[in-house]
């Protein structure tokens, strides 16, 4: 199916199949007690399908497909057999409840672990920042010598490039664009090693794009607290915390680089 090669998950697709059409139990009694709502069955089915394609995916080590690319698969389904669903049923909201407490039952350790692991980056971020932040100079030094340098940077990354540009003598950046960063939490809690409230961001700081998912809790917004940032919103559809890794497959993340990355660049306020 194309829709499945495009998201990278053609090979996964045999896999979550026979799970949810064969041996599970409750796809042929879902039709059986709903022969007066077939196409109601028929997209609960579909969703089904889906959500088993993300655990295989999960399972694999791979992102799970994108809202887009769920609803596309769904549609794609009902197409193929023939249905149409106006509206949600409170069959398919009860069928959708047991699978997403099933899902998350059985994978409680793995999102621990997901929740466990930005925590650990950031203490050893804060053991040895010196050394992280001395690495990101010493790049955006190298990559100068070709043109302006624009720095993008993810979660941790984000808080040690803001400390690198709010620090005295940075690096030459021509912009700042930082993907679900916690920077501006910490800078509130004042555990940044650059600033403490309420200072404000240095003259020198680069103009600054903060990007962040509002289903990602390891996102935060910065406009409240600094001017010369602007926030953009972008939604992977994913849950947390894969919607934590999912930006770099968002279009709606590049289009904002881009767009930001076009601007004139002005004096910052």
């Amino acid at each position: 199916m194309l829709l499945l090669r495009r998201g990278g998950l053609e090979a996964l697709w045999p896999r979550a199949w026979p799970v949810v059409m064969v041996t599970a139990e409750v796809t042929p009694l879902a039709f059986q007690h709903s022969a007066h709502e077939l196409p109601e069955a028929a997209a609960a089915t579909a969703r089904a399908l889906v959500a088993q394609l993300h655990l295989e995916a999960q399972a694999a080590g791979l992102a799970g497909p994108s809202r887009v690319l769920r609803e596309a698969l769904v549609n794609r389904l009902m197409a193929d057999w023939g249905q149409q669903v106006l509206a949600r049923s409170g069959f398919f909201a009860r069928m959708f409840k047991r699978m997403a407490t099933s899902a998350l039952k059985e994978h409680r350790h793995k999102l621990s672990a997901a929740v466990a692991m930005p925590v650990g980056d950031i203490l050893l971020y804060q053991s040895h920042g010196a050394e992280i932040r001395q690495f990101i100079r010493d790049k955006v030094e190298q990559a100068a010598a070709d043109g302006p340098v624009t720095l993008l940077a993810h979660s941790l990354g984000g808080i040690a490039c803001f400390d690198l540009m709010a620090l005295p003598d940075p690096p030459a950046v021509d912009r700042l664009i930082t993907v679900g960063s916690q920077s501006p939490f910490f800078y509130e809690l004042g555990a940044l090693t650059s600033l403490k409230p309420p200072q404000p961001l240095p003259e020198h700081f680069p103009p600054w794009l903060n990007i962040f998912d509002r289903n990602d809790l390891l996102s935060y917004l910065g406009e409240r607290l600094f001017d010369g940032v602007t926030d953009q919103e972008v939604d992977s559809g994913q849950p947390f915390p894969d919607s934590h890794s999912a930006y770099f497959n968002n279009e709606e993340v590049w289009k904002a680089v881009r767009d930001f990355k076009g601007q004139p660049k002005g004096k910052r306020p």
